[in-house]
């Protein structure tokens, strides 16, 4: 999976690198704004499986990615606004 600063999450197929398997609009939710954020990092939880994701923004706002959740806001909700 990467991020990117314009606002894409792609997840890669070594397989067939010429174009994501699928990808992700990083967005806030209607009372966010709705406004889509750069992603400048990326971990994900082991423990859960390549499903889990904490991605940092150019914003400072650090959002949660659960694809088990994607009926939800796409599965992405706000982790931590900073200061």
């Amino acid at each position: 999976a990467s991020v990117s600063t314009d606002g894409q999450m792609l997840w890669w197929d070594t397989r067939k690198l010429s174009q994501p398997s699928d990808q992700l609009l990083l967005n806030t939710d209607v009372k966010g704004g709705g406004m889509v954020l750069g992603g400048s990092s990326m971990d994900y939880n082991s423990e859960a499986g390549p499903t889990k994701y904490l991605v940092g923004t150019e914003q400072g706002v650090v959002l949660q990615v659960n694809l088990r959740n994607r009926k939800q806001n796409n599965g992405i909700s706000v982790f931590d606004q900073g200061a």
